[in-house]
């Protein structure tokens, strides 16, 4: 069943525009059952937690939240609900991360409109092998790079060690430890087999870049000034390392820019 706020329709904002009356969030369903492992299960395991985290600023603007988890009663409840706008949080579906795009089709069939990525957006990120595809056909210079499904695989002779591999389907920095970069062979094939294995799944192994990882992320807003806190994750020598440097704005942007 859905759970609606208790929160009266929004009035007009100060900025002459007009907040939806009624929002959902959809999140994750979230059991230890779904993940083959701890580690994955621990990067979606406070997906409720965060709905409700969002859900209570917009109550506080008099905004009424419903709250969904992405189970089969989805399109049940929100065709009942019919929110006037959906906030997609949704990472996995019984432990399915690709099963996230079926969200958007959802939405868009109920022809309610929602944040985040549509149909094409969210297919195309969980798919590393096919984003590279995409952005070396546009002329994008990316790392050597091969998709392996058997550990046993013929590696390709042009890739250049050290190299580092990642699963093809899944997020979260899941399995980026101290493993993840291979300086020779063996330790690539003990990897490739224990990934294969344990998570059913291709691996993306690409020649290794060492320096520092940076995310970027692309608001839309209404011509006004965004600060965003900034962090890094660094990669010193081949060891994973996270180092979560001070917060700090960056010079204030705005949606024209």
């Amino acid at each position: 069943m859905t759970e609606p706020s208790i929160y009266s329709p929004s009035t007009p904002t100060t900025n002459g525009f007009e907040l939806p009356k009624t929002v959902g969030i959809i999140y994750s369903e979230v059991r230890r059952e779904y993940f083959p492992t701890e580690t994955q299960y621990l990067t979606e395991q406070d997906a409720e937690h965060e709905a409700r985290v969002i859900g209570s600023y917009l109550e506080k603007l008099n905004v009424r939240v419903y709250y969904y988890p992405g189970t089969p009663n989805l399109v049940i409840n929100l065709a009942q609900d019919k929110p006037d706008m959906v906030i997609n949080l949704v990472g996995s579906i019984r432990g399915q991360e690709y099963l996230s795009a079926t969200i958007p089709g959802i939405l868009e069939s109920l022809n309610i409109p929602y944040t985040g990525s549509g149909i094409l957006g969210e297919s195309l990120v969980y798919n590393k092998f096919l984003v590279k595809e995409l952005l070396q056909s546009h002329g994008i210079p990316v790392p050597r790079f091969q998709l392996i499904s058997n550990p046993l695989a013929l590696l390709d002779q042009t890739l250049q060690f050290p190299l580092i591999s990642k699963l093809n389907e899944i997020h979260g920095a899941v399995e980026i430890t101290d493993t993840a970069v291979s300086e020779n062979e063996k330790q690539l094939r003990e990897r490739l087999k224990f990934l294969i294995a344990t998570y059913k799944q291709p691996v993306l192994v690409e020649e290794f870049i060492a320096g520092r990882e940076v995310t970027g992320i692309l608001l839309e807003g209404l011509n006004k000034k965004v600060y965003l806190a900034a962090s890094s994750r660094r990669y010193p020598r081949y060891i994973m390392r996270e180092i979560t440097e001070p917060e700090r704005e960056t010079p204030g942007i705005t949606a024209d820019d």
